[in-house]
């Protein structure tokens, strides 16, 4: 059974980025940015009846399958170990009527997050608990 790339982005951000990437963390419109491919090339896969793109995204960057679909169409499991099994880094593209794309990139295996990057201040809980009861 497939889940329909709409499920698995969210409806809501499906049609509301246009040709930028979402990251899997977070859907912050300040972390997205346009994509300029370089070195685009077509490759049909007859297993799953559609054209993969092979491309970097800058000179001498490590070159990305991308599985482009139609945001209501159904992806599979097998589909994309399919597509990662051909050895390169994967991005799946969940295309909307209006041409909006949304990437989300796949791995084989769990990958850990980046740490998030700012100037952050650890409050702690018991100073926020002292705040709320000084209210």
């Amino acid at each position: 059974a497939g889940v329909s790339l709409a499920a698995l982005f969210g409806n809501e951000h499906v049609g509301s980025v246009r040709r930028r990437e979402t990251p899997s963390s977070e859907l912050d419109p300040a972390a997205s940015r346009v994509r300029r491919w370089k070195e685009v090339s077509c490759v049909k896969s007859p297993e799953l009846q559609v054209v993969l793109l092979e491309a970097r995204e800058k000179e001498g960057a490590p070159t990305l399958t991308i599985l482009p679909l139609p945001a209501h169409q159904s992806v599979t499991h097998k589909s994309i170990r399919h597509v990662l099994d051909r050895g390169f880094p994967m991005l799946l593209c969940a295309v909307a009527a209006d041409s909006t794309l949304v990437y989300q990139r796949m791995t084989d295996g769990l990958v850990t997050p980046d740490p998030p990057v700012g100037p952050f201040q650890d409050v702690g809980r018991r100073q926020h608990r002292k705040r709320r009861q000084q209210r």
